[in-house]
């Protein structure tokens, strides 16, 4: 049985879905019947409903922003729309939530209908279901069998403990490799979509047992083949290769790789690189390949996860972050002001930053580094999501694998910002006082004065002193200071600043007045804080 809200704010319609639907027949426990999406989201933790069936138009918030909020907290709940709103947008909001499907009251047919709907919706809950236990039972039999074994002895070879050369070989022959003439070709498979698919799994560890076992099916028939283990992001294989034989053993790799790229992406919508090494014949010589593999695998970050590359393909060199950090400020601020003005869409600051590191290609562990910075600096801010943590972040950032990937999750990130900084916009008290905030912190570095912004808003200089001050605990001219001394801190931490550059910047006239209102504020002078 399976839980199931409904949320409507027309009575006579939630109480005729409360009273006449035999909702056990179907498979369902009525969990909840609520009048309004809060009330709904309030239970809904308690409860966890599998399926809400939700009106649209509602006092507050509306049906899609409750199925919004739902996914945010990144649950699976399977959702339908019962509407009198015929119109395209709401259908087509609908289908981009990913609805299960749409329904207009008038032209519903309860009996029939809803016993039609509600028994497709549990036809995938079961699936689910069935997958779920299916990927739990293979967890558990790749477990019990070999699967540990090797991922040791992987570890132990990458990690460079002792494993007696002439036992090595032997080791690979136990795990299931037939014996060619004691050489052997190392692969490496990066993985990318690893953020969505962890997602989607819930937990890296079964990701990594439906990926290690779509992968087993494939070199099970294959004697040649024998896959070690997985260490997320990487997939670590060798095929049995005759020195002699190189050209036919590289050709039955590409073949079996091939089969392993085509398996993960339609099942598991994962893309994957392909990186071959050379023929060894030594322990030491493929521990060597697999960390150099691994490594190479990182120049596939600008090259949308090239498919097939061999140990020494040629790649432009990848440049350090010095460079890169020297412009961080001037992405704090952009990202700053399109928080504050969202007068255009993410993507275009987005876009430009992925050209402009693809364009010098650095290194990717430096764009991940300098990321990872600006959403810190980001969620000191702004208030996400509990889910959303810095150990999140810092997690699926190690996975990104390529430019496009990361392109997806930086937009990501940024409209969940932006759209957070819009709720707090849209249930401010005075709207006013939220635009006179956007209008000084877009322009902190102008001299600034109440009449001013005051015109900007068409108010009353007067009236608004007093509007603001009511509704902020301080008085215009304090809120001006206080915005000027926290961009001036910003500003005074850049290497390329001055004390007197920055005075300058903040429409300050008078060097020695802003140094006084600078240690006012924060107790210390400008160039004690700088460590002069």
């Amino acid at each position: 049985m399976y839980n199931v809200f409904i949320v409507d704010d027309d009575v006579a319609v939630l109480d005729y879905l409360r009273e006449c639907l035999p909702w056990a027949d179907h498979g369902f426990v009525l969990a909840g019947a609520f009048h309004s999406p809060v009330s709904a989201l309030q239970q809904y933790e308690l409860l966890t409903p599998e399926l809400v069936i939700t009106d649209i138009g509602m006092p507050g918030m509306n049906g899609l922003e409750l199925i919004k909020t739902i996914q945010e907290q990144g649950h699976l709940t399977k959702f339908l729309i019962l509407s009198c709103h015929d119109d395209f947008r709401f259908a087509q909001q609908a289908l981009q939530l990913g609805v299960q499907d749409y329904v207009l009251k008038e032209s519903l047919e309860v009996d029939d209908e809803m016993a039609e709907l509600l028994a497709k919706v549990k036809q995938q809950l079961d699936q689910e279901r069935n997958l779920q236990k299916e990927v739990e039972r293979l967890h558990h039999e790749a477990h019990k069998a070999k699967f540990p074994m090797k991922e040791k002895w992987l570890r132990d070879l990458l990690t460079g403990s002792s494993i007696e050369d002439s036992l090595w070989h032997n080791e690979l022959e136990s795990f299931g490799l037939v014996k060619g003439q004691g050489t052997v070709t190392p692969v490496v498979l990066r993985l990318n979509q690893m953020v969505g698919a962890i997602s989607r799994y819930k937990h890296e560890n079964t990701l990594s047992f439906a990926i290690s076992n779509a992968i087993e099916e494939i070199v099970h028939a294959n004697e040649e083949a024998l896959f070690l283990g997985c260490f997320s992001p990487y997939v670590y294989m060798v095929f049995s290769c005759n020195v002699e034989h190189r050209q036919e053993c590289e050709v039955r790799i590409e073949e079996i790789t091939a089969q392993i790229q085509r398996k993960l992406s339609q099942f598991l919508k994962l893309k994957l690189s392909t990186l071959v090494g050379d023929v060894t014949g030594t322990r030491e010589g493929l521990r060597h390949q697999l960390l150099r593999l691994q490594s190479d695998a990182e120049q596939c970050f600008y090259d949308q996860g090239a498919p097939y590359i061999r140990l020494h393909s040629p790649f432009p060199t990848l440049k350090d972050g010095e460079e890169l950090f020297a412009v961080y400020f001037d992405y704090a601020e952009k990202l700053n002001r399109l928080l504050l003005s969202s007068t255009e869409p993410v993507s275009t600051l987005v876009d430009s930053f992925i050209e402009m590191v693809t364009r010098k290609r650095y290194h990717p562990k430096f764009v991940k580094q300098f990321l990872n910075k600006l959403i810190l600096d980001l969620m000191m801010r702004v208030k996400f999501n509990p889910q959303y943590t810095m150990e999140r972040v810092q997690h699926e950032l190690g996975y990104i694998g390529d430019v496009e990937e990361l392109r997806e999750w930086l937009c990501f990130y940024f409209q969940q910002a932006v759209d957070i900084m819009d709720r707090i916009s849209k249930t401010s008290k005075k709207t006013e006082i939220v635009k006179a905030q956007k209008y000084v912190q877009l322009r902190v570095e102008q001299k600034l004065s109440l009449e001013e912004v005051a015109e900007h808003l068409h108010l009353n200089a007067s009236y608004f002193s007093r509007l603001f001050k009511k509704e902020t605990g301080e008085n215009f001219i304090e809120y001006v200071k206080r915005m000027k001394m926290e961009k001036a801190k910003e500003l005074l931490s850049r290497p390329d600043q001055t004390v007197e550059s920055v005075s300058v910047m903040l429409g300050y006239e008078n060097r020695s007045y802003f140094v006084k209102v600078f240690r006012e504020h924060y107790g210390m002078s400008p160039s004690q804080f700088m460590g002069e």
